[in-house]
């Protein structure tokens, strides 16, 4: 059953839901305070920031990855870049004699 934590938010039972880097960020965030406060031992912490940042790292590369995919999609509708033509430089008039 989810539980709506507002923003967006919710949560399975007692895990959280982690579909994006905002998500991971505040799960980290909720994972310090809990260790500051001592409702987590140190051990289940630390393993827990791990498991939180190659998440986040994982997720990082994946978005990376989607926007070099979308670049070479827009690169293929737009056409090969066409290069600029230098431009003009105006010749200085020389009064007749």
């Amino acid at each position: 059953m989810l539980e709506s934590l507002g923003k967006g938010r919710e949560r399975c039972g007692s895990h959280r839901r982690l579909r994006t880097v905002r998500h991971v960020k505040g799960g980290l965030a909720h994972l310090i305070r809990e260790m500051e406060a001592g409702r987590i031992d140190p051990k289940t912490g630390n393993a827990l920031t791990y498991a939180y940042a190659a998440l986040a790292n994982v997720m990082q590369a994946d978005v990376g990855q989607e926007i070099a995919e979308l670049r070479t999609m827009l690169t293929a509708l737009q056409g090969p870049a066409r290069p600029s033509l230098p431009k003009q430089q105006a010749t200085p008039e020389v009064p007749p004699r």
